[in-house]
């Protein structure tokens, strides 16, 4: 079910208390910050969501929520940065409903150079005959990097320049097929 909510913290509340009658998993984008107008974390706590985890050590998508009820009902607050939404999903929403992407280490074709300091997914694109080959476009609002990307590559937070033949983790979306 989909439910677009206005940005205002009773309807918030009430969409999230409406959706969870018959939903036992809500995933959310947008709004988990702790700004004034950030209505989501309120709601999920109005309605009986205990914050297991809020705010992670990754590029992109730190600001990505989870919760639980007493019910065992489930919540994720994605990013609202698109970037950060898809790779929060893949990441983390998609380990929780046991589809968990499968990384490996693959060489890549081209240099990539980043500043260090936390681990970072970037979107890539993996071909039998080319190799694996990193987005040049990254960034938590990039969504052209995702076009051509059949999968994410993890990059250790200790890199800052990857170099033609380097290894790096590889692990390619569950609905693409490599060619």
């Amino acid at each position: 079910t989909k439910a677009t909510v206005a940005d205002e913290a009773k309807s918030t509340a009430d969409a999230l208390r409406d959706l969870l009658v018959e939903h036992h998993l809500l995933i959310t984008i947008g709004g988990v910050s702790v700004g004034d107008f950030d209505f989501v974390r309120p709601a999920v706590i109005q309605n009986r969501f205990a914050i297991q985890f809020s705010g992670v050590a990754i590029k992109p998508g730190k600001p990505i929520s989870f919760g639980i009820r007493p019910d065992n009902k489930a919540w994720f607050g994605l990013p609202g940065n698109p970037m950060s939404a898809m790779i929060t999903l893949c990441l983390f929403v998609l380990d929780y409903l046991d589809e968990a992407m499968s990384f490996q280490s693959i060489g890549v074709q081209n240099e990539f150079a980043r500043k260090p300091g936390r681990e970072e997914f970037v979107p890539a694109y993996f071909s039998a005959g080319t190799g694996l080959t990193l987005s040049p476009t990254v960034g938590s609002h990039a969504v052209s990097g995702l076009s051509l990307a059949n999968g994410l590559a993890r990059i250790s937070s200790e890199i800052s320049l990857i170099k033609p033949g380097d290894s790096v983790e590889f692990a390619a979306f569950p609905w693409s097929k490599l060619t």
